[in-house]
């Protein structure tokens, strides 16, 4: 069980309803942002799922009020892909590692789903003109990821684990 972190005042009030699929094998989750963003979750364990979801629609929250500028999406679905290490998003479709997802800790699946959600605003609705300044992209959506995980991550010192874990393997 993992312990989460506190979401923002009204944060569950504001999320909607949730939608399971009929497949038994698969569960689909999907909750509304308070802005009206659709976010559905897609993979195997429901309770995975749901801890996706979470993360998803806090970080969500925390880099809509950061960016202050309305995203025109309506939806947003996140894949759980099995064998699969990351996460990449495309305009309205987000894949993320089902391991990630599975085993890894709070602090590192917030990070890359901020990360992934930040690209809506930093790469897709505004982008570069040539390859040479992606790495712009790349550090302004870390640099929104990572005030999405101070957020959202209350314990010190598992902030201080996820920040070390940056430089050495832990």
């Amino acid at each position: 069980m993992h312990n989460w972190p506190p979401w923002p005042s009204g944060f569950h009030e504001n999320c909607g309803a949730h939608h399971q699929s009929s497949n038994p094998l698969e569960s689909q989750l999907s909750r509304q942002t308070s802005f009206g963003v659709t976010v559905r979750v897609n993979g195997d364990s429901r309770a995975i799922v749901l801890r996706v979801l979470d993360c998803a629609l806090a970080s969500f929250e925390i880099l809509a009020g950061l960016i202050d500028v309305p995203l025109p999406l309506n939806k947003i679905d996140f894949i759980l892909v099995p064998e699969y290490d990351g996460g990449m998003e495309n305009w309205g479709h987000i894949t993320i590692s089902q391991s990630l997802a599975t085993t890894g800790d709070d602090a590192h699946l917030i990070y890359l789903i901020a990360h992934e959600i930040a690209h809506h605003w930093i790469g897709n609705r505004a982008t570069i003109d040539s390859w040479n300044y992606i790495c712009l992209q790349e550090d302004i959506a870390d640099w929104l990821a990572i005030k999405a995980v101070k957020a959202l991550l209350t314990d010190e010192i598992r902030l201080q684990r996820f920040q070390l874990a940056q430089y050495v393997e832990i």
